[in-house]
């Protein structure tokens, strides 16, 4: 979707389905997946499931965790 803010209010689980196109080093660009998942943050009203459905490497779920806690602590 592209009404984000809509999408995040009215669900219960969201699935990060985003590319994952070759960093220049070879290893995958997580950008967009870790953008997604700050808007996610911004938009969140209460607890959700967020499942990562890009083809990722291990750890990403941390990293997507870390992004979203820090966005959650800086709302208060």
């Amino acid at each position: 979707t592209t009404d984000i803010k809509n999408a995040v209010s009215k669900s219960d689980i969201l699935f990060i389905a985003v590319g994952t196109p070759p960093d220049e080093d070879g290893s995958a660009d997580l950008q967009y997946v870790l953008s997604v998942a700050k808007d996610i943050a911004t938009h969140m009203n209460s607890y959700k499931i967020v499942v990562d459905k890009s083809t990722v490497p291990v750890g990403t779920a941390d990293k997507v965790q870390a992004t979203m806690q820090k966005i959650l602590e800086e709302r208060g």
